[in-house]
């Protein structure tokens, strides 16, 4: 549809920087806070061309107590500001008994969006300005997102629809075009940054979680076009919990899958091996543990990549190792079944690893692991599985 008119808006410029010392934190903390804060930027100005000058305290004292009321001493009203702007995360310090050095780290102030965000700052700063004077600041610095456009729709193109070859999203799989589509005929308008879109598309490839659990999602965890990311981590969390409970009670109480698989009735061995074959390894990794950390996510990587195994392999693998080890997590145990199987050229069978499995615990019943011998690099594939730990 061709539109007949047009305007142009800007977006008020939000505080940042040292306007959010004076306006916000100031306002909170008190004119010290401002004055002492300042100073020590200029400090760190001027020690950034002396790196290796050592300042003595005595400038702490002369700058700070010109009438030397207590000679020799820094003023107690400079350690309480000091500690006023470390409990507003504006400066972090550290003592060296050692070098007798104290040392006053600078951190940058939030901005206003950031600011807002954090409960007890923003709690403190309404304490402090009044609410109508919080409102108007607010109604200043948020009024593009605040503003309707008469209902207007957002049609801006992100950057992959004219800068990429493919038109795609470069960093991701999952299309936030989409996504951001379904939001739209919500009427939800709010901008997902790198952290949230990571989340998103983590959870898109480990679990496959759809394009409408994913939105569901965000509406329920987005208050005032405002996203909650630790709410959006939970639901996410929740939904893989939820989806996998019924697969996992089925999985974690067979071990005979392995142990007794002649006699397990066949209803039970298509279950375990659909879970085998339908899931990715990250998934299924959820099912037999509960949780997944970036060590246990970088090995199915590894097996992946170095390894050449496929999901339903790794998947054949990782429950063989948990029932083998009573349910720990070893990682070394994994990588030499990986190794072996590779050596055996086995890495796209299924069906040959699981008969490789359950032949040689087969044989560990035979055997005594007193009549062990030194395992040499010719060794079988089921002779591997003999005397594994």
């Amino acid at each position: 549809m061709q539109p007949n008119y047009y305007r142009v808006i800007k977006k008020a410029t939000s505080f940042s920087g040292l306007e959010m010392i004076s306006h916000a934190y100031g306002q909170i903390a008190g004119v010290e806070v401002v004055g002492f804060y300042l100073w020590l930027i200029t400090e760190a100005n001027i020690q950034a061309f002396n790196s290796e000058i050592r300042t003595p305290i005595s400038r702490l004292q002369n700058a700070f107590n010109p009438f030397e009321i207590k000679k020799n001493q820094v003023p107690e009203w400079i350690y309480k500001t000091i500690s006023k702007l470390e409990s507003l995360g504006l400066v972090r310090t550290f003592f060296s008994p050692k070098r007798s050095e104290i040392t006053f780290c600078i951190i940058d102030p939030l901005d206003w969006k950031e600011f807002k965000q954090n409960k007890q700052l923003k709690e403190k700063l309404v304490e402090a300005m009044g609410k109508v004077e919080y409102d108007r600041n607010c109604l200043a610095f948020d009024q593009i997102d605040n503003l309707q456009f008469d209902n207007a729709l957002e049609i801006s193109a992100n950057f992959e629809v004219n800068f990429t070859a493919n038109q795609s999203d470069v960093w991701f799989s999952f299309n936030f075009e989409e996504l951001h589509k379904e939001l739209v005929k919500n009427k939800l308008l709010i901008s997902l940054d790198e952290k949230a879109k990571t989340l998103i598309n983590g959870y898109f490839e480990k679990y496959k979680l759809s394009l409408q659990q994913i939105t569901d999602c965000i509406i329920n965890s987005t208050q005032e076009n405002e996203l909650d990311f630790q709410k959006l981590e939970m639901m996410f969390f929740q939904i893989v919990k939820n989806d996998t409970a019924p697969i996992l009670e089925t999985v974690s109480n067979n071990k005979d899958f392995f142990y007794k698989n002649e006699i397990l009735d066949e209803s039970t061995k298509k279950a375990i091996t659909d879970c085998h074959v339908n899931f990715n390894s990250e998934k299924y990794l959820f099912l037999l543990y509960g949780k997944i950390d970036e060590s246990q996510l970088q090995l199915v990587r590894q097996l992946r990549s170095d390894y050449q195994l496929l999901d339903k392999v790794i998947n054949l693998v990782l429950d063989f190792s948990f029932w083998k080890n009573n349910g720990m997590w070893r990682e070394k145990y994994i990588l030499k079944i990986a190794q072996s199987i590779k050596i055996n050229n086995s890495q796209n069978s299924y069906e040959k690893t699981l008969n490789n499995f359950i032949r040689a615990l087969t044989l560990n019943k035979k055997h005594s692991l007193n009549n062990i011998k030194p395992v040499e690099k010719t060794i079988s594939f089921t002779e591997y599985f003999e005397f594994i730990k």
